[in-house]
């Protein structure tokens, strides 16, 4: 069972360090392409004020993963293991919701990458929360 939760403490790391970095480094790309038109989504952003929808969105990413880091590697509550699957299906959901602009706007590629790591993120999350759900010692490292 340490191997588990050894492993679970890493998927929470893991998890964190996917949202900050992808919310932290878009929500900067966000506001440089409203602000100056380049990046990888400069040409639509560029004064564009409905750019606020996406720098909030990346900017929330962030936090999520801040929230993660901060206190769910401490904690290990399995009930975080469902905060983090619907973090992620918002996220992924909503890519696959708005694919047409995917599409229009060239990013199909890099929105492939970025929600099948939602979609697997989604699995490992609810296989590990169903794992250790009923387990009175999944809060704290075992003996």
């Amino acid at each position: 069972m340490n191997r588990f939760f050894n492993f679970r403490k890493s998927l929470f790391r893991i998890n964190a360090a996917f949202l900050l970095l992808m919310g932290g480094v878009f929500m900067v790309l966000d506001y440089v392409g409203f602000r100056m038109g380049v990046g990888l989504m400069g040409e639509a952003l560029h004064g564009n004020v409905l750019a606020v929808g996406m720098q909030e969105a990346h900017g929330l990413a962030f936090l999520f993963g801040l929230t993660v880091l901060v206190l769910t590697v401490p904690d290990m509550r399995p009930s975080w293991h469902l905060i983090c699957v619907g973090i992620h299906v918002l996220l992924g959901g909503s890519n696959l919701l708005y694919w047409d602009g995917a599409i229009e706007y060239g990013i199909v590629g890099p929105e492939i990458v970025v929600t099948s790591i939602h979609g697997l993120l989604v699995l490992l999350h609810l296989a590990s929360y169903f794992l250790v759900r009923n387990e009175a010692g999944s809060r704290h490292q075992p003996a």
